[in-house]
């Protein structure tokens, strides 16, 4: 038998086998009580959102937020779940990082029928990211200026950081390291920069991070000592200790406070990666992966 054609025991019956959360509980509260009270009114009014609890509570619930943006259309899916609105004025502005590249860190603002408008965003940092987009459960605001203000300040203060593979981005300089040979000189361009770090002076690291894979039999015994300089300057000289055997690969992972916190471009960037057991030795031909995170403190 469908849902709506039980008797109202029945359907509180349904009801209590769903765990609904905090937030679902003021609706379902709603329509409980309209069970239990047989008012039809607003039985019919929950019951038009869909064929199941679980769907009419929720589509019901999402409804209640398209009206804040003025969308009074009730328009379904072909699975049953409420349509998403199309927002006007739809807006995406996208943060490159670096020429040439798909991007993959943009904003999207969005304005409701009546005026309102909210934003969705979705940033990468290559290894992991963050995201979610334009919607009914997004922020309201009056105007697009205080939207994209919000979305900004949002997403700027997570943008803080530059990611970047030594092995993969600087070639050459690494093919010239290894068994004898374990420092790399290299040079940090503008181009290798991420989009909103371009031309920004006064950048600040705060604090570094190092990810190294090595093929399984080719790793040191005990660690890696890490050591990045800029100039005279060291940035961070850190141990790095062996986290997880992956597969074929060994993985070992360290992060440190900054010394030096500078960050700039320059051919006076050096890399060197040695072992902490002296008589251990490092070939970073063994080396499969090097990932580089700086946690940035941007003006």
């Amino acid at each position: 038998m469908e849902y709506k054609s039980l008797s109202a025991y029945e359907k509180l019956k349904q009801i209590q086998k769903i765990n609904f959360c905090r937030a679902e509980r003021h609706n379902v509260a709603v329509y409980l009580s309209a069970l239990r009270r047989n008012d039809k009114r607003t039985i019919d009014e929950y019951e038009s959102f869909g064929d199941t609890p679980r769907q009419l509570l929720m589509n019901k619930r999402e409804y209640e937020r398209h009206l804040l943006f003025g969308f009074t259309k009730i328009a379904f899916n072909e699975y049953g779940w409420l349509a998403n609105p199309d927002f006007l004025e739809r807006e995406e502005i996208e943060f490159p990082h670096r020429d040439g590249w798909a991007v993959s860190n943009y904003i999207t603002l969005g304005k409701g029928l009546n005026g309102k408008w909210t934003y969705g965003m979705r940033y990468s940092y290559s290894t992991g990211g963050y995201g979610y987009g334009l919607n009914v459960w997004g922020k309201l605001f009056d105007n697009r200026k205080d939207c994209l203000k919000a979305a900004l300040s949002e997403r700027l203060p997570e943008i803080g950081t530059l990611l970047f593979s030594p092995k993969q981005d600087f070639p050459d300089a690494w093919s010239l390291m290894d068994a004898s040979n374990t420092t790399m000189d290299f040079e940090l361009k503008t181009e290798n920069l991420p989009f909103f770090l371009r031309g920004q002076s006064g950048v600040r690291v705060n604090s570094v991070y190092a990810l190294i894979s090595v093929k399984k039999g080719g790793e040191p015994s005990r660690g890696i000592t890490f050591n990045m300089m800029k100039g005279s300057d060291t940035l961070i000289n850190m141990g790095m200790t062996k986290v997880e055997q992956d597969g074929d690969v060994v993985l070992f992972k360290a992060d440190s406070a900054a010394t030096a916190n500078i960050l700039s471009v320059g051919n006076d960037w050096q890399l060197t990666l040695t072992t902490t057991n002296n008589n251990d030795n490092l070939d970073v031909s063994q080396i499969e992966e090097i990932i580089v995170g700086f946690t940035l403190v941007v003006p």
